[in-house]
């Protein structure tokens, strides 16, 4: 992880303040064309949330999206059960709540979700595919959104000053209950940084208060950033 001096300032001077300003308001009118070509949307009449796995660093790099959905949970891709401070309750529940806000009372609410995963018979050499199969089969839907987080470093001290930033790495996947299809995935990967340090934060200081955010926030942001790529409506 990026380690920042002890005490860093969000951002060295009025300049810096304003070059931030400036530059988030030049992201934001950036043309359309530019941007990435949308997904193919799907139709979702049901989907659930299934709990977050643990990952180990290897994923972050190369292995994809399919390839962590195959992965024997006694294998390398995951740790099993995970330890609370991965993150994996925090990610799961900054989906949920996304997920509501996009599809409403289509999304099983968290409590019977969480009833329905405690209640799967999970076996060492089951895949995160198969258990999400299962898992939207005993609720009764048509998609599930879970994912893995690798990272999750919790800010070293407070909001305006920090002696080491919060840091998170995650992966979300889109799978069809019906074949266990990845249907969609996005991964989210980000050590904060000063705006000093790189102006192309400058959006999210904006969006989050000009603060140093902590593991938490910076996740939710992350699941913001990448869930407005999300192709289900």
């Amino acid at each position: 992880m990026n380690q920042t001096s002890s005490n860093t300032p969000l951002f060295h001077g009025y300049r810096g303040l304003v070059a931030a300003l400036c530059l988030a308001l030049s992201l934001i009118s950036l043309p359309t064309q530019a941007a990435a070509p949308e997904a193919k949307k799907i139709s979702i009449s049901s989907l659930a949330v299934m709990p977050f796995s643990a990952a180990r660093s290897r994923i972050e790099a190369e292995t994809t999206a399919k390839e962590i959905a195959s992965c024997p949970l006694n294998e390398l891709c995951f740790i099993e059960p995970p330890p609370q401070e991965t993150g994996s309750e925090a990610l799961t529940q900054i989906h949920q709540t996304l997920m509501r806000q996009r599809l409403a009372d289509r999304v099983v609410p968290r409590q019977a979700a969480r009833q329905a995963y405690e209640m799967l018979e999970v076996t060492a050499g089951d895949t995160l595919r198969q258990v999400a199969v299962r898992f939207g089969k005993e609720l009764g839907v048509d998609y599930v959104v879970t994912g893995t987080v690798w990272r999750y470093e919790e800010r070293v001290g407070k909001p305006m000053t920090a002696e080491s930033p919060a840091s998170v790495a995650f992966l979300t996947m889109l799978i069809r209950v019906a074949d266990g299809m990845v249907v969609w995935s996005k991964r989210y990967n980000k050590t904060q940084t000063s705006l000093s340090e790189n102006l192309l934060d400058a959006p999210m200081f904006i969006k989050k208060g000009m603060k140093w955010l902590s593991a938490e926030e910076l996740a939710s942001y992350g699941a913001e950033r990448i869930l407005a790529t999300f192709p289900g409506h």
